[in-house]
Formats: structure tokens, sequence, C-alpha cells
């Protein structure tokens, strides 16, 4: 291995050095910039900003809706009541309306049925007055709306169509607007901000909002900035021996290392505050009450509290099918031991075979397949069933019945 520097050449002095290592790091910045912008506007953006739901996923909010026979994500909607149907779309956290530029509605109707006007209501942050625009074939330009601005929550979509003329709905579609400099630069400061807590992630290199965030770590960007940097330091030093090279090499990715390195460690003490602030001074039961899966946890203990000691079969309404709701209800099935749960699937298929004996666990609103009669005590099912319970428990979106008799078919 070649030691000593070139044949020729003097030992590199360390101002000269560093001199070439910022020189290196400034003639590769704006590449490095243009590249990364370029990636983050035609590439990333595109991907993490586009909302796309099918029609199953749209609350009715008016009128009925119902599944379609052999398209499962799809729904046919029509108005009753003789009010139009409303479908509804809410957003778990408030979202700036500006981040979306095109709404587009994939929906259609039965044959040689008339398209109805599909109408766009919601109301603008700050104002009390609910705001229409139609839809052009199914597409409304959001940018040209005056007052599309502000945090939306929610907003809906609203159509008067007849029984036997509904609006098949696929799915719907909201694009997102061109990514500025201004907004991408707010964009990396959110991520660099993003430290939501111990998850199953949290161990890895990237934050656990990688899916969502536009750069969930700096390492990618920092590495491809450092390597342009090798590139032209190796070109500007190509006189220098090869140890002289290496040592620059080193100097340039050490800072960049130990850089990233502060920032995991800065991420790691900060979960750790936020672990000790919850459960510093806390075992067994008192921890678990204070934990991700306290509100499972507080309905199990409630429910066991009703049912007594002796095991009891539970059928527990919900969507296993979705993997936000999925383990929610593996966890509320594992609080409930020693009772034996069974899940329904979202389809709510099978609620006919309850026996008597038997409960079945609702949370949060009922679905429009079925309906409960507090005063009668009769619950309507699918396929035309019915079925005598008694409520056990009812609070916050939670229904706990009791089935009391066999299941009967209605006339």
């Amino acid at each position: 291995m070649d030691v000593a520097p070139a044949q020729g050449a003097t030992p590199l002095p360390l101002r000269r050095g560093l001199t070439l290592i910022l020189l290196s790091l400034v003639l590769s910045l704006p590449v490095a910039a243009a590249l990364f912008c370029t990636w983050a506007m035609e590439w990333r953006w595109p991907r993490i900003a586009t909302v796309q739901l099918q029609g199953s996923d749209l609350l009715a909010q008016q009128g009925e809706s119902l599944p379609v026979k052999g398209q499962p994500s799809a729904r046919q909607v029509h108005s009753a009541k003789g009010l139009p149907a409303v479908l509804l779309l809410r957003f778990g956290e408030p979202v700036e309306a500006a981040t979306f530029s095109r709404l587009v509605l994939e929906a259609g109707t039965l044959e040689g049925k008339p398209m109805p006007t599909v109408y766009l209501l919601w109301v603008p942050e700050g104002e009390r007055t609910m705001q229409r625009q139609s839809l052009t074939e199914g597409v409304v330009d959001l940018a040209a709306l005056p007052k599309w601005r502000g945090k939306l929550r929610e907003f809906g979509l609203a159509f008067d169509t007849p029984a036997d003329a509904p609006l098949i709905v696929k799915g719907l579609r909201l694009e997102p607007a061109p990514l500025t400099l201004e907004r991408l630069l707010d964009q990396l400061q959110e991520d660099a901000r993003l430290n939501p807590g111990w998850t199953g992630r949290a161990i890895n290199l990237g934050s656990v909002g990688a899916d969502t965030a536009l750069l969930a770590t700096p390492a990618p960007l920092l590495g491809l900035w450092l390597l342009l940097a090798s590139s032209v330091l190796l070109w500007i030093a190509r006189q220098r021996g090869r140890r002289e090279r290496l040592i620059l090499l080193l100097a340039l990715w050490l800072p960049g290392l130990l850089l990233l390195e502060a920032r995991t460690q800065w991420t790691f003490w900060q979960r750790h505050l936020a672990t000790e602030q919850r459960y510093a001074g806390q075992e067994g039961v008192e921890r678990e009450a204070v934990g991700p899966d306290a509100a499972n946890l507080r309905l199990a203990s409630r429910i066991k509290a009703l049912l007594g000691a002796s095991p009891r079969r539970i059928v527990l309404l919900g969507n296993m099918q979705d993997t936000q709701d999925r383990y929610p209800l593996l966890r509320l099935q594992y609080h409930l031991l020693p009772h034996s749960t069974l899940t329904l699937g979202g389809a709510i298929k099978g609620m006919e075979r309850l026996r008597p004996g038997e409960l079945l666990l609702i949370r949060g609103p009922l679905p429009k397949e079925i309906s409960f009669d507090v005063k009668t005590g009769q619950l309507s099912v699918p396929g035309g069933h019915a079925l005598s319970a008694r409520p056990v428990l009812r609070d916050h979106g939670v229904l706990l019945l009791e089935i009391m008799q066999d299941t009967e078919k209605r006339p």
C-alpha cells in the first residue's frame, strides 16, 4: 500500500485539506439539491399525497348505500326519505385544502339510466356557510375554487337519485397540487420533527412515518450529497497520494456519520423521556391502564365484570381485512379471555346463525345492514332475519347484546 505522497508532491497541509473538502461540498450541493427536488416533486410527492379511496370507504350520511354484486369495493347509493344522498369523507387529522388540486369521482349508473349531477360540499375554515360545486364528468378543479382553503376535517358529495337509478360509486381520488419549493421546505421541517414514539418500526433507520413522510430520515439525502462530494473531491485531489485521498474521504464522511448518529440518539432520548413520563413508577395493571391499549383493556374489564367468571361466547363485529382495525380487534379478543370470541368480517355474514345465550359486540355506529330496536328488543340482520336480543352494555359507541331467542325468518 502506498502510504507516501505521490512523487514530487508535498504533504497536504491541514488548511489545504479542509479547503478541498469544503470546495467539494459546495460544488456538489446544487447537483444533489436538483436531484432530490426532482425525485421529491415528480415521484415521491404524487405517491404520498394522492388519496385513493374505494366506494366502500365513503360513509353514507344520508340516503341508502348498498353493496354491488360482484364488486365488493363499490357501493350503489340512492336518495331516501325525500332527502338527497350524501357521501362523507372524514380525515383522521385536519389537512390543508391546498394540498389537493383535483377531485375525481369514479362512478356510473345502471344501463340506460342518466347520470345525476354530483355536488362537492365543504365548509371553509373559519366560516359557517357550506360551499357547493358541481362536478363535470366526475371531476372538479379544486385549485380553481376560491373557497377551497384552510384546514379541512371532512367534505361531502351530494346527489339526488331514485332507488331504481342508483349511483354506482366505485372510488374517489384526490390528486395533489404541484409541490412548490416553499411547500417542500415546510414538509422537510415537519419530517425532521417527526417523532411519534415507540412503535413496531421505531427501531428501524427510517421514522415510523416513512409511508407518509417526504423524507423520513436525512440519511438518503445526506448520503447522496456526500457521494457526489466524494466524486468531486477525488477529482480535484487526483494529484495527491492514495493515503491522502483516503484521509480526505474519511474527513468528508465522518462528520456526516456523526451527525446522523447524534440525530438517532436525540430521537431515542425523546422517546425515552416520553416513556418515562407515561410509565415511571407504575407496574402491572397500572402500566397497562396508561398504555396504547388502555381503551381495549377498560372495555374488556367492563364486559368481564358484567358477564361474570363463567366463560361465554362473544361474536365481535369488525373488519379483519383492514390492517388498521385488525390489530385493535385482536387485542380486544386477547383481553376478553377466558371468554371465547369470534370476529365476523365487514360483510356481516353469518349473523343469522347466532344462538340463544351468545353475545354480539359492536363497536362504533351500527352498520346500515343491521338495526336494533331498544323498545322491542328486536335485532334485524341481513337476509330478512330477526333476532330477539337484550342490551347488556350501551355506552360511548359500544353495544353488547345477548341473544335471547333463535333466529326467525321475517315474512
